[in-house]
């Protein structure tokens, strides 16, 4: 089963900025939360990541019904776009400490990160991929930033010859 934002719960933020859980959040608008059993996803719309104001996804981990540590946190546009941030991020540590150069570990971040919101399933349709697109992006950006904490430098990605 996909995870969408459509599936999700929602309620308004209170008066403190204060919904499911996540705090600094602007009081009024709209939370989100949807829990699975290895994760709870919960997002809101706040001011305190940049000064304009965004979505961001918290991602925690779920054992035996009850929510555990923070796996990821991250920012976007819209529901949409935090909540596939935030999985790309959750994936990104494991995947940069397994792959050795920037083209693989920038597949596999996304591809692992596809796979948490649709049950282990690949892209098919050109929704899938456009979703996939946008993943990868965040993906390439993560690893950009941070591959040399991991053993290497960043490389753009190579057009073999034909020869």
């Amino acid at each position: 089963m996909s995870i969408s934002i459509k599936d999700f719960k929602t309620t308004e933020a209170d008066k403190y900025g204060e919904a499911f859980g996540l705090i600094g959040l602007i009081p009024g608008t709209t939370a989100y939360q949807y829990m699975n059993d290895e994760h709870c996803f919960t997002i809101g719309y706040t001011d305190e990541m940049n000064e304009d104001g965004s979505w961001v996804c918290q991602i925690d981990e779920m054992e035996d019904g009850c929510i555990g540590g923070c796996e990821a946190c991250w920012d976007g546009k819209t529901p949409q776009e935090a909540l596939e941030n935030a999985c790309v991020e959750c994936v990104s540590v494991q995947t940069m400490r397994e792959e050795g150069n920037c083209e693989d570990a920038v597949n596999v971040m996304a591809g692992n990160a596809y796979e948490m919101l649709h049950d282990g399933g690949y892209p098919d349709t050109d929704e899938d991929w456009t979703q996939y697109g946008r993943m990868q992006a965040t993906s390439t950006a993560i690893v950009k930033k941070c591959c040399h904490n991991y053993g290497f430098e960043w490389e753009p990605y190579q057009i073999c010859d034909a020869d």
